[in-house]
C-alpha cells in the first residue's frame, strides 16, 4: 500500500489541475486537444471535428490536435492530414486509439487515460528504482508531479509515456535485462524520438563499465523500428520527419539562450514577464543541476548521474526558439526529473537533494501557472 499511495496522489492532483484548466471550457475533455480551426502552426482537418468537440476559433491551437488526428488515422491511409514530424510519434495515437475501441468519440478520454495510466507506469518504476536505494516511495513524487508531467498531460503530449517507457528500460538495463531495455527503447523512440537521450549515455555506459560490444549493439538495434517507421512515414508523406526534430538543437554553445535573453529586452506586459521569470528558473535550474551532477559523477560514477547531465547539457544546445516556448521547454527537459530524482540515492549528497527539492518549486509555478495564468481563447462547440 506504501508504494501505492503516492501514485495516487499523483494522479489525484494532476486530475485536480487538469479539472480546473478544463473549468472555462465546461469540464469537456476534448479541449484538451486544443483543435484550432485557424492554427497558422498545425494544419486544421475539419473532417476531424467532433460533435460536442471544443474547437478553438483564434488563438488557442496547440499539438495535442496532431496527435489526435494521428489517432484517426494511424497509417495515413486517408491523406487528409500529412505531417510526418507528428506522424513519427505513433505510439501515443496508437495507444490512445485501442483505449477507444474504435470509437473516435472516445478520443479526448482515451488521450489522457493514456497519460494517467503512463503517469502511474512510470511512477511504479521510480517507487522501485528507490526501493532498491533504500529510499522512500514517497521521493517518487518529485517525478510523479514535476512540471513537465503537470505540463503535458494537460496538452494531450506524448512525453509521459515516452518517460515511462524509458523509466522502464533503464530498469531493465539495471536488473541485468539488455535485450528488454532494448525492446522498451524502441517503443520510446516511437513515442518520442528524444529517447535518444537515454540510449547514448546507456550505450556510452556500458562500452566503458562492460567493454561489451555485443550489449552495446544490442541497445543500438532499439532505434530498429525507429528508422523502419520513418522509412514507411517517408513513402507516405514525402518527407523524413526526423529532420524537423533536429531544429531543436544548434550546434554554437549557450548559443540559443543568449539569443532568448537577449530578447528579453522587448518584453512588455505582466503576464509576458511571469512567462520570461518562469523560463529563467527552469534555465536556472537544469544549468545547476548540469554543474552539481558532473562535480558527483567525478566522485561517484553513477549511471543516474550520467541521465541527469546528459538532459542538462541538451540545455547547452538548445535553439533560442525553445526557450521562448515554456511548455515545450519544460517537455524537452521532462526526463531530468525522474532522473535527479534516483540520483539522490546514489550517495544522498546534500546538493543532489536540495536540486530536487528545486523541483518542487518548479511544480508549484505549473501548477499556479495552470489555475491563474493560463489564458481563456475564444472557443466554440462543434
Amino acid at each position: 500500500m506504501s508504494r501505492v499511495l503516492p501514485i495516487v496522489v499523483a494522479v489525484v492532483v494532476v486530475h485536480g489541475l487538469v479539472t480546473a484548466s478544463l473549468r472555462p471550457y465546461g469540464g469537456n475533455l476534448s479541449a484538451m486537444i486544443r483543435i484550432s480551426e485557424s492554427d497558422e502552426r498545425e494544419q486544421v482537418v475539419r473532417e476531424y471535428f467532433q460533435p460536442g468537440f471544443v474547437i478553438f476559433t483564434g488563438e488557442g491551437g496547440y499539438d495535442g490536435q496532431a496527435y489526435y488526428y494521428v489517432a484517426m488515422d494511424p497509417a495515413a491511409t486517408k491523406g487528409l492530414y500529412r505531417n510526418p514530424y507528428r506522424y513519427q510519434r505513433i505510439l501515443y495515437p496508437l495507444v490512445a486509439r485501442a483505449l477507444a475501441l474504435g470509437h473516435p468519440r472516445l478520443l479526448p478520454l482515451t488521450l489522457y487515460l493514456s497519460n494517467l495510466l503512463a503517469l502511474a507506469a512510470g511512477m511504479a518504476v521510480v517507487i522501485a528504482l528507490l526501493h532498491r536505494q533504500g529510499l522512500s516511495p514517497w521521493w517518487s513524487l518529485f517525478a510523479g508531479l514535476c512540471p513537465a508531467a503537470i505540463m503535458t498531460i494537460q496538452y494531450d503530449l506524448p512525453s509521459p509515456l515516452a518517460i515511462a517507457l524509458l523509466l522502464g528500460a533503464v530498469a531493465a538495463y539495471g536488473g541485468g535485462g539488455v535485450i528488454v531495455a532494448s525492446g522498451l527503447l524502441a517503443l520510446a523512440f516511437l513515442a518520442r524520438e528524444d529517447a535518444v537521450m537515454v540510449l547514448v549515455p546507456l550505450v556510452a555506459w556500458d562500452l566503458w563499465t562492460r567493454r561489451s560490444l555485443r550489449r552495446a549493439a544490442i541497445l543500438a538495434a532499439s532505434v530498429a523500428p525507429f528508422l523502419a517507421w520513418q522509412a514507411f512515414v517517408t513513402s507516405r508523406l514525402g518527407a523524413v520527419p526526423a529532420a524537423e526534430s533536429l531544429a531543436v538543437i544548434q550546434p554554437v554553445p549557450f548559443a540559443g539562450l543568449v539569443g532568448y535573453l537577449a530578447s528579453l529586452r522587448d518584453v512588455a506586459g505582466a503576464t509576458v514577464w511571469l512567462k520570461n521569470v518562469a523560463v529563467i528558473a527552469v534555465a536556472v535550474f537544469v544549468l545547476g543541476v548540469g554543474v552539481i551532477v558532473l562535480r558527483r559523477l567525478r566522485r561517484a560514477p553513477h549511471l543516474y548521474y550520467v541521465l541527469a547531465a546528459a538532459y542538462a547539457l541538451l540545455a547547452v544546445f538548445t535553439v533560442p526558439s525553445q526557450w521562448d516556448n515554456y511548455n515545450g521547454l519544460l517537455r524537452l527537459f521532462y526526463g531530468l526529473f525522474p532522473f535527479l530524482t534516483l540520483a539522490y540515492g546514489v550517495e544522498r549528497a546534500p546538493s543532489v537533494r536540495y536540486a530536487v527539492f528545486a523541483i518542487a518549486a518548479l511544480s508549484v509555478l505549473a501548477a499556479l501557472r495552470v489555475v491563474l495564468v493560463s489564458p481563456v481563447y475564444p472557443f466554440r462547440i462543434a
